[in-house]
């Protein structure tokens, strides 16, 4: 099942930082971003591991997220790739974003394809859409605010 994501929002940071945060997994955005990571190890300079406690309907468990940064063109443009597995299912997931300054802000737009199989995929296109589209927000209201909190200086709190 293939899931095509994409959006935009306004960051009250300046884009070089918002760059350099967002292609840094030592930044720990991911584990600050997603909800319920249970663990998070940068395994080098341009990729994590992450834990993840996942559920849509009946299905729920852990998926072992690795992401890697496979693209960067500072501060203008990134893409970065992710595979999981686990609940019998795996995902493949390929994000780009483009950062525009505004202004002392930076205006971020993005677009994700997501290739999932498995078990997951039996629940049906509109219930994994509809819960990707409800995590995808979640996601992006974190990132903003660990985004806007970090540019300014103020301390991180795992959330």
């Amino acid at each position: 099942m293939k899931l095509e994501l994409r959006g935009e929002m306004e960051i009250g940071a300046p884009r070089e930082k918002v760059f350099n945060l967002l292609v840094d997994p030592r930044s720990r955005l991911i584990e600050r971003s997603v909800p319920d990571v249970e663990s998070y190890t940068v395994t080098s300079e341009d990729s994590f591991e992450a834990k993840v406690k996942v559920g849509i309907s009946f299905v729920r468990g852990t998926i072992t997220l690795r992401g890697r940064v496979a693209e960067r063109r500072p501060p203008v443009f990134a893409r970065l790739l992710a595979d999981g597995s686990g609940l019998g299912s795996s995902v493949k997931v390929d994000t780009s974003f483009t950062l525009e300054e505004r202004e002392g802000r930076t205006l971020m737009r993005w677009e994700a394809v997501s290739e999932l199989s498995g078990l997951v995929t039996g629940l049906g296109e509109r219930m994994v859409r509809s819960q990707a589209d409800k995590m995808v927000g979640d996601i992006f209201s974190r990132l903003k605010e660990s985004l806007e909190r970090e540019a300014s200086g103020r301390p991180q709190a795992v959330v």
